[in-house]
């Protein structure tokens, strides 16, 4: 006998994995947004190094402080996806049979360094690098005079 519910349970797990995917996918647009803007930072830095101190230095302070939010916004990515996946182990224990398992990929539990994540670890690093090119502009123009 089928149980009444299976259309509603089946209609709920899509919903879960279509949101997955959409975090997923926004994800990965804001790690796109962050190498843009920093490619194109780093590329008028280059531009304006020898150029002009000031353009320079404010430059470095829009690089370092745009990593920031960009670091909230990936790590509240990450926060929906773990939520989502609580939802999508609750989907897989009403729709599955007892031993019966989706194929799903790696779990919070299955990674062990989280830090080296490259939504936790790159915004970090592109801060220090920013902080350290500052420091060297400051520097460059200080001695250049």
């Amino acid at each position: 006998m089928r149980d009444q519910n299976e259309p509603a349970r089946l209609n709920c797990c899509q919903l879960i994995l279509e949101s997955v995917k959409h975090e997923d996918d926004l994800l990965n647009h804001r790690m796109t947004w962050m190498w843009t803007l920093q490619g194109l930072l780093f590329t008028a830095l280059g531009l304006l190094w020898r150029v002009h101190a000031l353009p320079a230095v404010l430059i470095c302070i829009v690089g370092l402080l745009s990593c920031a939010p960009i670091g909230f916004s990936l790590r509240c990515s990450v926060r929906a996806l773990q939520n989502m996946d609580k939802a999508r182990q609750w989907a897989s224990s009403v729709v599955f049979a007892e031993g019966e398992k989706p194929v799903m990929g790696l779990g919070k539990r299955d990674v062990k360094l989280h830090f080296l994540l490259p939504w936790n670890f790159l915004p970090t690093v592109m801060a220090v690098v920013w902080g350290f090119m500052l420091v060297l502009v400051c520097l460059s123009h200080g001695t250049a005079g």
